[in-house]
């Protein structure tokens, strides 16, 4: 088999199609197999923040995840559809293989299958989802697999206020680190806290543009009690900010957007009074975070002198360090790992920026800001909800992009 009957262009990535080549049979019908495909998927999308809910060692969504992968593949392969497979999308999973593969050789450290298989479950696959759905079903059903990744985050909200209320306990049911803190249905109240930050622009777009904006406020409410409950400190300087320029960008965009400004500023003032009041008696508060500080100083002090002893491949994935996501990479996999996980992370950029007067395009930058600006106050680079909302906004500006270029052909 030839290279043009695989249809394989290396820039900017590859389209795979079944022996037979091109689209054909059922590519346009919807099958029982496509409707599998897609609930499964939403259970995964929908999952994707319940990182406490865990079995056999990985989290829940890692299983859905696989079952997608299987039926991503068998119905390209049994319906004759091409799959679009782009070459960013390797670049965290090759760069961690070769560095995996170096200290293994040379330093005989362990290989890491397990983190490979997070890394491929967390950025390619869920890529290999979005513009498959992209492909293959549209734009509807991709705002579809958005809305169900928000809902599910909201979920996570409910559970943590839930169980503030006492209605309902997690103990002995999920993973969860102990404390007075509260982590819903994530392993940590850190990782709820960076669900929660991700959510609030892809949300607040929600409730701007699509149906049923009541039930999208019931969300952003229940989104943004998730991450106070939380009690994360990088959920307030991440989301409030996220909030505020997501706010603006819908008020601004609207009719009334000749008032945009004045609200941020009122709304600022007002934030400025009453959050601390908010605030006042949690670890929030001023000078409750001292203790946390000074062995955050040290952890990263400690993981940039290993990065510094191996710069370039860094110390293996088993040695990965630092309270910060920059840190992580650079000890885990060196220079040569963060240059393929940023690659990815910022893939979304250029597509959103040249786009950016389409409805979704500036809520995907302020996500991706948001991303990696948690980043540098927690480790969360292998969050299974890390990438759905910046990889969606990305295919639905490419969709729009496709569909101008068909039109100009006409």
């Amino acid at each position: 088999m030839n290279s043009r009957e695989w249809g394989r262009t290396l820039t900017p990535g590859m389209v795979i199609r079944p022996p037979s080549g091109g689209e054909g049979g059922n590519a346009g019908t919807d099958t029982r197999g496509t409707t599998t495909l897609r609930w499964v998927t939403y259970a995964a999308a929908f999952s994707s923040s319940w990182t406490g809910a865990t079995f056999g060692g990985f989290n829940v969504v890692d299983y859905a995840l696989g079952m997608t992968v299987v039926l991503l593949f068998a119905t390209a392969f049994f319906q004759r559809r091409s799959l679009q497979i782009r070459s960013w999308m390797f670049l965290p999973l090759g760069a961690a293989a070769v560095v995996s593969a170096w200290n293994t050789i040379v330093k005989d450290a362990p290989f890491d299958v397990v983190m490979l298989l997070r890394i491929f479950l967390t950025m390619f696959v869920v890529a290999m989802i979005v513009f498959g759905f992209q492909s293959w079903f549209g734009g509807d059903y991709l705002r579809r697999l958005l809305k169900v990744w928000v809902a599910g985050i909201a979920f996570n909200g409910l559970a943590a206020l839930a169980v503030s209320f006492g209605v309902v306990s997690f103990a002995g049911i999920l993973t969860q680190a102990t404390g007075d803190r509260l982590s819903g249905l994530a392993s940590h109240p850190n990782s709820l806290a960076f669900s929660v930050s991700l959510a609030i622009a892809p949300c607040i777009f929600l409730v701007a543009r699509e149906r049923g904006r009541i039930l999208w406020v019931i969300c952003l409410v229940l989104i943004l009690w998730g991450g106070m409950l939380s009690e994360s400190r990088a959920a307030l300087l991440v989301g409030l900010p996220a909030l505020a320029l997501a706010t603006v960008v819908s008020i601004a965009r609207s009719r009334w957007n000749s008032i945009a400004w004045p609200i941020l500023i009122v709304g600022a003032v007002g934030a400025w009074f009453v959050v601390p009041l908010v605030l006042a008696d949690s670890r929030l508060a001023g000078g409750a975070g001292a203790l946390s500080d000074a062995g955050r100083s040290a952890l990263n002090e400690s993981a940039l002198n290993l990065f510094l002893r191996n710069p370039l491949t860094g110390a293996g994935f088993e040695s990965q360090a630092g309270v910060s996501v920059p840190l992580t990479v650079l000890t885990a996999g060196g220079i040569l790992f963060a240059i393929g996980y940023y690659a990815f992370v910022f893939s979304p950029v250029p597509a959103l920026w040249r786009r950016r007067r389409s409805p979704i395009a500036p809520y995907g930058l302020i996500t991706v800001a948001a991303l990696v600006s948690f980043g540098f106050f927690n480790p969360v680079f292998m969050e299974r909800a890390t990438y759905w909302p910046i990889l969606i906004a990305m295919a639905l500006c490419a969709g729009h992009r496709d569909e101008d270029a068909r039109t100009a052909s006409v």
